[in-house]
């Protein structure tokens, strides 16, 4: 053999090995996203609406082995809203479901995301393949999951449960926390933040609590009315259980007299993921409100059962943090903010507050709140416990439109003690939502054909 020959085979035998050194840097999952869940609906996923969901499974690509992952179908009503189940049925999840509509939704969690890989990787028995590129919309870093539907043979299921809400005991469960909610009543009686998660696993909260204080201007004067958590008349419309999200549901008003406006009302989702919840609360506001209310301040609180030493209170003004003891003071209640963490030996955990930006353009202010002890001002709601941390609302009056909003309350547990910066991720999940890419890859060509056999 020439030299000039062994030169053109030695390339010819490294030049694939190069090529796919290259493609797998190229195509190894990059997202380190753990807190976020990936939602799409049925109308984002056309090859795959009118098919049975029990036909459907995701996969994730993981040194070159396609494995299935946790993830769910929840069917929605043509209104939008969840299909439920009954309060005590923990079955909503096995219950055979239609053809997935355009507003269904089919979520998994960006944590099982996986390396970008091509159809022959992924089972043969397919007849649909989606890829679904997910993307952090700030860092450009990726990961891959592909949604199949089976004609005939399915594969089973990963067996991967991250939570569940126990409609009897009105409790959440994930490997991160539980929580407890209220028997007649939208808020926590408890929060546990396990071993697992970088807590003890001792209840933290004594129950959250919220205080409204709307003004109104009458012919004869003002008159200033107060309601709490439990002046709210609760109706619980179901609940939603599948391996990557949990779901309650309830109906909220507050009725302050035949005299009186009704009040804002609206419509509350919790959804738990497994470490963190989400609460939209779809809030109406009538015109009668806005322009007879003179001024109208809210205030909500997590009130914390006795603290053990060394839990401090972080935000972003307070890098350093606060202790829980000796602090009794109101802060930053003229300052816009959004998020604060509590972080102890009971564990750690970020909580924040979203309302729409047109809010923040009306002059709305979301102020934070932290007591020490000293309950019972105007100032300082009343608490149970002795320490409590959350969130004022000021200017609500200056909304100039009546309508329908959404605002967000959101916790998410922090696995570690709290350094700053670790804000970042859990926010980055309500402030950068993640984008999905979907694209249907077609079947590989059998072998006999691309060989011209």
């Amino acid at each position: 053999m020439s030299r000039r020959i062994a030169l053109w085979v030695a390339l010819l035998a490294t030049a694939p090995c190069t090529v796919l050194a290259h493609a797998s840097a190229e195509t190894a999952k990059t997202l380190p996203r753990v807190h976020d869940p990936v939602l799409l609906t049925g109308e984002q996923l056309p090859d795959l609406t009118g098919r049975s969901p029990d036909r459907i499974r995701v996969f994730a690509i993981r040194k070159g082995k396609a494995m299935p992952i946790p993830f769910q179908i929840d069917e929605r009503h043509e209104s939008g809203d969840l299909v439920l189940s009954r309060v005590d049925d923990d079955s909503s999840d096995d219950e055979d479901l239609p053809g997935i509509d355009a507003n269904d939704e089919l979520v998994f969690m960006a944590m099982d995301a996986g390396d970008r890989g091509d159809r022959a990787a992924l089972p043969e028995a397919a007849d649909v393949v989606i890829e679904l590129e997910v993307r952090d919309p700030r860092t450009e870093e990726r990961g891959w999951a592909y949604a199949l539907h089976f004609p005939l043979d399915v594969p089973a299921p990963s067996q991967a449960r991250y939570v569940h809400f126990d409609g009897g005991s009105n409790q959440a469960r994930s490997d991160f926390y539980t929580v407890d909610y209220h028997d007649e009543g939208n808020f926590f009686t408890s929060l546990r933040i396990s071993p697992e998660a970088g807590g003890s696993g001792a209840n933290l909260v004594h129950r959250t609590r919220m205080r409204g204080a709307p003004t109104f201007s009458f012919l004869f004067g003002d008159f200033t009315l107060e309601f709490t958590e439990e002046d709210s008349m609760m109706e619980l419309s179901g609940v939603k259980n599948g391996p990557v999200r949990a779901t309650r549901q309830v109906d909220l008003s507050v009725d302050l007299g035949a005299l009186f406006p009704e009040l804002p009302t609206g419509r509350v989702e919790t959804h738990h993921f497994r470490s963190s919840f989400v609460t939209p609360t779809k809030v109406s506001i009538p015109w009668m409100v806005l322009n007879l209310a003179s001024d109208f301040s809210f205030v909500t609180l997590t009130d914390f059962r006795d603290v053990a030493d060394g839990t401090r209170y972080f935000d972003a003004n307070h890098p350093n943090g606060l202790d829980y003891e000796g602090e009794p003071e109101l802060i930053l209640t003229g300052e816009d903010h959004d998020w604060w963490v509590t972080a102890g030996s009971g564990g750690s955990f970020l909580q924040a507050f979203l309302t729409p930006e047109e809010w923040q353009e009306w002059g709305v202010v979301r102020g934070t709140v932290f007591v020490d002890e000293e309950p019972g001002t105007p100032e300082r709601p009343r608490t149970d416990g002795k320490h409590a941390a959350g969130f004022s609302l000021v200017d609500v009056e200056d909304i100039p439109e009546s309508g329908d909003y959404t605002l967000q309350m959101f916790t998410a547990v922090l696995p570690k003690p709290y350094e700053p910066g670790d804000e970042t991720a859990p926010m980055a999940m309500v402030q950068a939502p993640l984008e999905t890419t979907v694209r249907a890859l077609q079947r590989p060509e059998p072998l006999a054909k691309r060989t011209g056999r």
